[in-house]
């Protein structure tokens, strides 16, 4: 009988140290607070950042379609960029595409409201849906696929100029031909 009072004062203790202290959490040595965000815009709340934290600095790079022999062409999907230096910026992307002249906008009320043709998209098509790659397997679904099935090459897509290096402003500075 006289065990039991002894374990009783002794949980107790315990109960009330673990309450006590068992909720704080420690920091650990060299962890630093998270820092803020910001928004592009200062002040904006909400909406897309389409342009991330920068400035868009109006014709960088140079258009595509001003190299040699590639007039008819324009950018396809980006699929990434590295700043080696601010005069070597390597830009890669996913074939090109025709160049088009953007359509007039046309409404669709009879689809429902506020809904037109193209849409607001930066830049006016998607290319990640209009490049190639096409289909990784052949119509047999055993053969390997081709590009063939999203379109014609040269004439709704080619395979060129997929690695660019510009400079600072925005000029081709190596030519990095690959053509399939």
């Amino acid at each position: 009988m006289r065990k039991h009072p002894w374990m009783m004062g002794t949980a107790t203790v315990v109960l009330t140290l673990s309450v006590l202290f068992g909720g704080r959490q420690t920091r650990v040595q060299g962890q630093s607070p998270q820092q803020p965000r910001f928004a592009a815009v200062p002040g904006e709340k909400g909406g897309q950042d389409i342009f991330g934290a920068y400035e868009v600095v109006p014709n960088w790079p140079k258009p595509i379609s001003g190299l040699p022999g590639n007039e008819k062409w324009t950018w396809g999907a980006g699929q990434g960029i590295f700043a080696e230096s601010p005069n070597r910026v390597f830009i890669l992307q996913r074939g090109e595409l025709p160049n088009l002249q953007r359509p007039k906008t046309i409404e669709l009320p009879q689809l429902g409201p506020s809904i037109e043709f193209p849409i607001g998209r930066l830049p006016w098509r998607d290319a990640t849906s209009a490049s190639p790659p096409g289909a990784l397997f052949g119509p047999d679904g055993k053969s390997p696929g081709d590009d063939l099935d999203v379109g014609k090459p040269g004439l709704d897509y080619q395979w060129s100029h997929i690695i660019n290096v510009v400079d600072a402003n925005g000029n081709f500075i190596e030519d990095w031909s690959q053509s399939l």
